[in-house]
């Protein structure tokens, strides 16, 4: 072989692994950006889920209150978790959410894969939180006036943050979750559990961002335990 033949073989070598690596890159890069759009994807279905099973319990609430149960006497007791037993709800459990003689649902306590796993050990962690100790800035008004009354509250804490960012791009809300939506009455604990009463004159959301205000649902950024939490209004008072 001839010099400049050597020399010609060197150079298409030279060209085939620069080929090797571009393809190698573009390949690694096609993969990321998969990743990240299933990623995404997911996220878009978890926040629908989560949506659609709020909007269930508050469809069941109102059945129930339609039917002639009082705000009251509705009842969230389930065999999943203990503390929600009512004693103002009908024994014949009439008023129950989560019984067939009431309004027949299931209780579906959040996945693991929606939830900050750094927060498991927490007090409610995996749990719904259905509370009357909380408010909505102007939602509701009827019963005590507006900004009076407690809400009814569907109450998720401890989600992932990515959850809640599809969540919030899932209701069109623009919500800055480095804000502390400070709730100074809502732990989350099993001692806000809804048991038949309301707490008025609470801490209420919407008292640090406009975007919040007479929103009926939304995730947020609380620095309780520092964790981002969504909530879904089953009864305005």
């Amino acid at each position: 072989m001839t010099r400049q033949q050597s020399g010609n073989a060197l150079w298409f070598i030279l060209i085939a692994v620069g080929l090797l690596g571009l393809l190698t890159v573009t390949l690694t890069k096609s993969g990321s950006s998969t990743n990240e759009t299933g990623s995404f994807e997911q996220n878009q279905i978890v926040a629908s889920q989560i949506l659609t099973y709020a909007k269930s319990i508050e469809n069941a609430v109102q059945s129930l209150l339609a039917r002639g149960c009082s705000e009251n006497e509705i009842s969230f007791e389930n065999n999943v978790v203990a503390g929600y037993e009512n004693p103002n709800a009908p024994t014949d459990k009439s008023c129950h959410v989560f019984d067939a003689a009431g309004a027949g649902m299931t209780y579906e306590a959040p996945k693991e894969n929606w939830l900050d796993k750094s927060k498991n050990g927490e007090d409610s962690f995996g749990e719904i939180v259905i509370t009357g100790l909380a408010r909505v800035d102007t939602v509701g008004g009827a019963i005590c006036g507006v900004n009076q009354c407690s809400e009814l509250l569907f109450y998720i804490p401890y989600l992932e943050q990515n959850i809640c960012v599809s969540l919030n791009r899932a209701l069109n809300l623009n919500v800055n979750l480095s804000i502390d939506e400070g709730i100074q009455d809502l732990g989350p604990s099993s001692a806000d559990f809804f048991t038949g009463s309301f707490k008025n004159d609470s801490g209420f959301i919407g008292n640090e961002q406009a975007v919040l205000i007479g929103e009926n649902n939304a995730c947020i950024y609380r620095n309780h335990n520092e964790n981002f939490s969504f909530y879904h209004v089953l009864h305005a008072r």
